[in-house]
């Protein structure tokens, strides 16, 4: 049975709306030096051999009417899959005919410009057998990336991973799931927003519980799913799940 909101939870939310804060001023400080749209590999955890998603998302965007990308991933990953998301049905998106060209470019073209944020699209992978952590870089030439003008946008990047581990711990947020390591002493956060990050709520659940479910906020876009020692010390690297 998940726990009601209690200190712990009171003190992430603090910390959480800190880090907002922080992450709002740093953003304006720099907005003169940066305004693009940001495009983020997210970093998960798999069980040796099993098939794992990796979310592909976009964030601040001010309008693409064409974008290429380029996935290079390590070599003892084998991609099976690459799906649009939801939000980005305005692009029509173009991929090689084979899932095994490393690097992997996509294309994504539109009439118009198409200004959504959220999830851009799904990487499948099969993981490998062995522990260790597993990289999945993105890149993109200059110019790859336009508006409807045909006038090239600057992106920010952030690569992200696959770590595989053994007896991880599946999380499910309504038909969705993800994986953590299995700690002890520890408790297991799933914080919802909207594609424009604004934070809609915040659900808990002992790590130790047998089966580990969250309901998910029809208001959000995203959940954020952590897991804390109960000393308030993270214990694992946070996962992005998409909920659309």
């Amino acid at each position: 049975m998940r726990k009601k909101l209690t200190i712990c939870c009171i003190i992430v939310l603090s910390f959480m709306f800190s880090a907002t804060i922080s992450f709002a001023a740093e953003q304006t400080a720099n907005s003169k030096a940066f305004s693009g749209p940001t495009i983020s590999v997210e970093k998960v955890y798999a069980n040796p051999g099993e098939s794992v998603d990796v979310p592909i998302f976009l964030s601040q965007n001010p309008g693409i009417c064409g974008a290429t990308i380029s996935i290079s991933y390590d070599k003892a990953l084998t991609l099976t899959r690459v799906t649009k998301g939801n939000n980005f049905s305005a692009f029509s998106m173009t991929v090689p005919g084979k899932l095994s060209a490393n690097p992997y470019k996509i294309l994504f073209d539109a009439v118009d410009d198409v200004d959504a944020n959220g999830l851009l699209a799904v990487l499948s992978f099969d993981a490998p057998q062995d522990d260790g952590r597993y990289e999945i870089q993105i890149s993109y030439e200059y110019g790859d990336i336009v508006n409807g003008a045909l006038t090239p946008i600057d992106a920010k990047t952030t690569n992200g991973s696959i770590a595989v581990v053994e007896n991880n711990k599946a999380i499910s947020v309504g038909d969705k799931t993800v994986t953590l390591p299995t700690v002890s002493d520890a408790t297991v956060y799933a914080a919802f927003f909207t594609d424009e990050d604004r934070f809609t709520s915040l659900d808990i659940c002992p790590f130790d519980s047998e089966n580990i479910t969250f309901p998910v906020d029809s208001s959000a876009s995203y959940v954020k799913v952590f897991c804390w020692g109960n000393n308030m010390i993270p214990l694992c690297i946070e996962q992005k799940l998409p909920l659309n």
